[in-house]
């Protein structure tokens, strides 16, 4: 439903939902939404088909997809974790895995990710984020029990 949503309003602005999975942005059209200043989404890669296209290549197209909305200003990959009971396997954070490919993001304010697994965002890809999103304030990590702002 989020994938369509994104692939058929290009006048949407803001969204919030629970999650997409990368197999739905992988399978799915080119989004539509270019003008999009503010989204809020779980990327989740727990049911990637294997044998269709690698992980790896699900979250490059998932970060193509991403680095095509240019107006963000607010990008938040986290979820409540009280509205989900299953197991969720979000999307790596590492240059290697396609962040590099948000660069154009230079709108960008805020980055808020949930971060389960310490190695998924490290020294470089800190310092990547400063010299890439220019205008980033506030770069949120959370983990199970806290929040951290960096």
């Amino acid at each position: 439903m989020v994938q369509a949503i994104l692939e058929m309003c290009p006048r949407l602005k803001l969204i919030m939902a629970d999650r997409i999975t990368v197999e739905d942005i992988a399978q799915g059209r080119e989004w539509a939404c270019h003008g999009l200043t503010e989204l809020s989404v779980y990327i989740d890669k727990t049911n990637a088909s294997p044998g269709l296209v690698s992980s790896k290549d699900m979250q490059r197209v998932s970060y193509t997809r991403l680095a095509t909305l240019t107006k963000l200003r607010v990008l938040d990959l986290t979820y409540d974790v009280a509205d989900w009971f299953g197991h969720l396997t979000p999307l790596e954070l590492t240059l290697e895995a396609g962040l590099e490919l948000l660069v154009t993001l230079k709108d960008l304010c805020i980055f808020s990710f949930r971060n389960f697994d310490h190695r998924l965002v490290g020294e470089k890809e800190r310092f990547w984020m400063t010299e890439s999103w220019p205008k980033v304030k506030y770069v949120r990590r959370q983990t199970m029990d806290r929040e951290r702002v960096e």
